[in-house]
């Protein structure tokens, strides 16, 4: 797992499980961060959108993302970014349990040969 040491606070790690050569891509988040000295990891799942509108927000989510930031909605976000495709980008950091009933379940269904 790679992980990284931010230089502005020695009290605080930050893991990806999607950085270096053990990428682990079952973990349902992309990053965390622990901080030492109140001995608590927060999850942090990235979302982006190209559109600039910064009122309405859309973004898909796994099921298996929803249900690990469901169990750690406590301390899970999701880092939203939206106008991605723009140098004038806008970051919000959006608590889980804030949208958590407001997600509806999407399924998807592949019938056909290949």
């Amino acid at each position: 797992m790679g992980k990284l040491r931010l230089n502005i606070d020695e009290n605080i790690e930050i893991e990806s499980p999607c950085l270096g050569e053990n990428r682990d891509d079952h973990k349902h988040y992309d990053f965390a961060y622990y901080k030492k000295d109140t001995n608590k990891k927060i999850y942090i799942e990235v979302k982006s959108s190209k559109s600039n509108d910064k009122n309405n927000i859309a973004f898909f989510i796994s099921s298996a993302e929803f249900e690990f930031a469901k169990e750690n909605q406590d301390s899970h976000f999701i880092m939203y970014i939206n106008n991605i495709n723009d140098t004038n980008i806008t970051i919000k950091q959006i608590p889980f349990s804030a949208i958590k009933d407001m997600c509806k379940p999407i399924k998807y269904e592949f019938k056909g040969k290949v």
